[in-house]
C-alpha cells in the first residue's frame, strides 16, 4: 500500500504499491454513499453516519485486480483534490 489521501468529499484514496509494475501509483477509491446509494453531501450530511461505501477505481485495470464487492468504477470522484 502505497499513500492514503482523503478528499473533501469524504472520498478516500489509497494508492497501490509494491504490488505489480502495472498496477503501483494507481489508485483504490472508497467513496461514502447515503443509504439511498447517492453520494454524500458534506455540507448537508456532516455527522450523518455512512449508509454504505462504492469501493473501486477509475481504472479497469485496478478494477480487475481487485475483490468482486470492490469493483465499482469510480472515475466520477478520481478527479478532486486529495491531501
Amino acid at each position: 500500500m502505497g499513500a492514503i489521501e482523503t478528499s473533501s468529499q469524504g472520498v478516500i484514496r489509497v494508492t497501490v504499491a509494491n504490488l505489480d509494475a502495472g498496477l503501483n501509483g494507481l489508485h483504490v477509491h472508497l467513496v461514502p454513499l447515503r443509504a439511498d446509494g447517492h453520494p454524500m453531501d458534506p455540507s448537508a450530511d456532516l455527522g450523518n453516519g455512512v449508509g454504505q461505501w462504492l469501493c473501486g477505481s477509475d481504472v479497469q485495470q485496478v478494477r480487475n485486480a481487485l475483490p468482486g464487492t470492490c469493483r465499482g468504477d469510480t472515475t466520477a470522484y478520481a478527479g478532486g483534490t486529495f491531501e
